[in-house]
């Protein structure tokens, strides 16, 4: 079993049912045929005996020991149990008796077996490094993001709070019924009126998704007042704060790549005297 376990081809097998779980999964829809339905779960059974089978060989050949000393196993094997218990929720008389049992969350935790790749794509597994490498910067750049988030939904309630109205040429305020307690709210779906709203109004406009709609409702209120602040916004929060998230990111993927061809050079004897 140790010679299975060591073999190429024992690899191979071992992602062509990662991928095939993978597509299984995401060949589901909603209101598909009963035929199509039995056929995937059918898959899903097979990917799972095949996984428990990779795991009965490595334990076989490794032992119990050796297999517990390595983290990815343990990780293998955890996906494999969370496995069978889905199967043995969706097979228990209770499935049967409620049909809309959700079994999602522990179908979705199958799909962590993509992480897998990371062991055998050297690509990946650099990206996934500098991502980690770069934890400790991004941590603190996110802390000056959310800074700027409360500052500019403080600055934007100032401004536009309670403005939103048809004086201004809006529509009436619309009712909440389903807020706690219930409310009546801007009928613009982004506005100001508390620190909630303004937080996500904000972070709409960071993310570039259709901003200029609030800013033209926001010039209602004030050309200039609106002009000034959206500029100073989107200056701040776009163009400076999230762009250093991609800085960061890039510069670590340089040092990475330098750190990388400077093994290869000195792996291949580039630093021996002819």
């Amino acid at each position: 079993c140790a010679a299975i376990v060591a073999s190429p081809r024992f690899h191979s097998a071992v992602f062509f049912f990662i991928f095939l779980n993978t597509a299984l999964m995401a060949s589901a829809y909603h209101d598909m045929p009963a035929s199509m339905e039995a056929a995937l779960a059918a898959g899903d059974l097979v990917c799972t005996a095949a996984f428990t089978l990779e795991m009965a060989v490595k334990v076989l050949g490794l032992g119990a020991v050796g297999y517990a000393r390595e983290g990815w196993n343990v990780f293998d094997g955890s996906l494999v149990v969370v496995s069978w218990v889905e199967v043995g929720m969706a097979l228990s008389p209770a499935a049967a008796a409620a049909p809309g049992l959700q079994l999602s969350v522990l179908r979705a935790l199958r799909l962590l077996r993509v992480v897998k790749l990371m062991r055998r794509l050297r690509g990946l597994r650099m990206i996934a490094k500098t991502i980690t490498d770069s934890a400790q910067q991004i941590a603190n750049l996110t802390a000056i993001l959310v800074l700027v988030i409360f500052c500019f939904a403080l600055l934007g309630m100032e401004a536009f709070r309670g403005k939103f109205t048809p004086a201004y040429g809006f529509e009436p305020y619309v009712d909440v019924p389903t807020a706690q307690p219930p409310r009546r709210v801007p009928a613009p779906p982004w506005h100001f009126e508390t620190f909630a709203d303004a937080s996500v109004t904000i972070f709409v406009v960071l993310s570039g998704e259709n901003w200029n709609e609030i800013f033209a409702d926001a010039t209602n209120v004030g050309l200039a007042v609106s002009a000034v602040y959206f500029i100073a916004l989107v200056v701040t929060g776009n163009f400076v704060v999230l762009n250093l998230f991609i800085a960061i990111l890039l510069g670590n993927f340089d040092q990475g790549a330098d750190a990388a061809n400077a093994l290869r050079w000195s792996s291949r004897g580039g630093g021996r005297r002819g």
